[in-house]
């Protein structure tokens, strides 16, 4: 009887001995992982983030696939560096724009600007179509490389969001079971068995002209009182305590903000406008209210409920965490307080004005894990962005807004006014239809500004380059080109500063530099590095006379005309055909 008891259970046990060895057999072979939220480098101590992280969420043969930009990091902090994760959904990744725009990018500017004495490491983890459970998700991989302070702006996308109640990317709607089924993830078998179902899936959007939000909305319409709302709601906070409850256990700091949305200016999306038209026609700040209920009884809600930032107030006060008033911050900046489209270019997604200010807002409520700084500095503007910024989050939301769940638009993309417009809206309409790199539209706008002798203008793209790309030595060249023929001698000057770290041939660096201190009157500075050129040994005979020729500029401005003319005397005798050096000398000995 004992043996046959043994024999029922070893047979009960083996299915599930097979499964843990091939469990192990995969994980040696390395098959199946889990796509990584980061990829590490530890030869160059670096971590990069998977840009294809998406996947873990979205199959690419059904749904066009969103994708995090690949930011870097140490992997190990040194004692200057201040490491920030900013998390959320789309506003958080900046859309419709690129680059220099979103907030956390603008916030890396403003603590840059502000506390030259560290190193943030602002890191961007915002990724279209995806709502709490994500960022519940990757907790524990943010957790571990050591955040000193977690931001987190998040919410609109809890309906139609991955795993949302209404999305089609769901697993049902019950958030217990949705977050066991992602930490099934982790096993490869079970990754195994997803990715070979999806290899015989046809690909059904290879030929479809179809956005991401078309294709996550499973229901379109979301009636107030539905059970769908209600699930959504309960889902929403308890990943929200369980999210601030990991984080709070490493001892994490974090700030949330609450959420804003276009309120004057989007109609609700289920075409149901009569609140919105009669909250319109008010036209005071008593509408304020009126566009608030319209939004909330919008029954396709792409715009947060009020619910939503309700439920981020009362979590955040119970777990002791500090809540930046992001809705007060855009209506202290709109008129009558009800934010529109001077802060937004959508239903809600802020423009690049509306990026900035919630920037800044999140700067203040930084301030309390900083060091104190008394002559706190922020630009009145987004800074490093461009009017061709602009133009590619503009076209960007032309073409999604023909499409639902917005109403047909029938009239054609204006885009900005002013000098180089048409080629302005060529360049954006080409990177957004070619997928061209960010760097090389604003390189060829910049190059564009200089053929109509711009080159204020060019000088604005070149530095948006060189703020995104710090370790490019050519995009510094061209902007210390572009700052001389502008005469703009301050960025000059900074730019050849900054490029020294970048090359061992630093000779026409330190001339650059010494030039636009002469041009600013610090002349005792240009002879300085004037010298530190020579001495380089790196220059050519044509760059030696002019570097010679600008010390003798130095010595005749600080009135050592002597000095001057025998360095003149020498050029002459080396280059008779240098001109200005002639007209120079006999200036000085007229001067005498």
């Amino acid at each position: 009887m004992r043996k046959e008891t043994v024999f029922k259970i070893m047979a009960l046990l083996l299915p599930l001995v097979f499964l843990v060895i091939l469990e192990l057999v995969l994980r040696l072979a390395n098959l199946f992982p889990r796509p990584p939220l980061f990829l590490e480098n530890k030869e160059d101590n670096l971590v990069t983030i998977n840009s294809d992280i998406g996947e873990r969420y979205f199959n690419k043969k059904s749904v066009p696939v969103p994708n995090l930009y690949p930011q870097t990091f140490t992997l190990k902090k040194n004692q200057s560096t201040f490491r920030i994760f900013c998390l959320g959904g789309s506003t958080t990744a900046g859309f419709p724009y690129e680059m220099t725009v979103p907030f956390p990018q603008q916030l890396k500017f403003m603590l840059e600007d502000n506390y030259p004495d560290f190193q943030f490491e602002v890191i961007n983890l915002g990724l279209s179509a995806v709502n709490s459970f994500t960022v519940w998700d990757w907790m524990p991989e943010v957790i571990r490389y050591d955040p000193d302070l977690v931001l987190i702006y998040m919410g609109h996308n809890e309906f139609y969001g991955a795993l949302g109640a209404a999305s089609s990317i769901s697993i049902g709607k019950n958030g217990g079971f949705s977050r066991f089924m992602l930490k099934l993830q982790k096993i490869r078998l079970v990754n195994g068995m997803t990715s070979l179902a999806r290899a015989f899936q046809p690909d059904r959007i290879s030929s479809m002209d179809i956005t991401l939000m078309e294709k996550i909305v499973r229901e379109k319409n979301i009636a107030l009182n539905s059970k769908i709302r209600a699930r959504t709601y309960r889902n929403f906070e308890i990943n929200l305590e369980l999210i601030l409850e990991k984080l709070a256990k490493n001892h994490i700091p974090v700030v949330m903000g609450n959420l804003v949305c276009n309120l004057k200016d989007q109609p609700p999306l289920d075409q149901k406008t009569a609140l919105f038209e009669a909250a319109t026609a008010a036209g005071s700040p008593e509408s304020l209210s009126i566009f608030i209920e319209a939004r909330d009884k919008d029954e396709v809600p792409f715009r947060a409920p009020s619910r939503i930032n309700e439920i981020i107030t009362d979590v955040s006060r119970q777990k002791g965490v500090p809540l930046t008033d992001i809705f007060s911050a855009f209506a202290r900046n709109s008129q009558y307080g009800i934010p529109g489209d001077t802060l937004f270019c959508d239903h809600l997604h802020p423009n690049p004005r509306g990026y900035h200010l919630m920037a800044g807002e999140f700067f203040q409520a930084l301030q309390p894990f900083l060091p104190e700084n008394v002559n706190i500095n922020l630009s009145k503007k987004p800074k490093y962005v461009t009017q061709l910024d602009w133009e590619i989050g503009g076209l960007r939301v032309f073409k999604l807004e023909k499409k639902w769940p917005f109403y047909n638009q029938e009239k054609k993309y204006q885009g900005s006014f002013g000098p180089g417009h048409e080629k302005l809206i060529e360049i954006a309409e080409d990177f957004l239809v070619n997928h061209h790199i960010w760097g090389k539209a604003h390189s060829d706008l910049a190059a564009y500004y200089e053929s109509i002798n711009e080159h204020d203008a060019a000088c604005r793209e070149y530095e948006a380059i060189v703020a995104m790309y710090p370790e490019k030595l050519d995009y510094h060249l061209k902007l210390i080109d572009a700052a001389k023929r502008a005469k703009g001698w301050s960025v000059m000057e900074k730019t050849a500063t900054r490029a020294l770290a970048l090359t061992s041939v630093k000779g026409m660096l330190f001339y650059n530099i010494a030039l636009a201190q002469r041009n600013m009157g610090r002349f005792e500075d240009a002879y300085h590095n004037l010298e530190k050129s020579l001495g380089t040994r790196q220059l050519s005979h044509d760059q030696l006379a002019y570097v010679f020729y600008l010390k003798a500029l130095v010595l005749t401005d600080i009135r050592e005309y002597e000095e001057a003319v025998k360095i003149l005397n020498v050029i002459l005798e080396e280059a008779p055909d240098f001109e200005a050096a002639r007209l120079l000398k006999e200036e000085i000995i007229q001067r005498r």
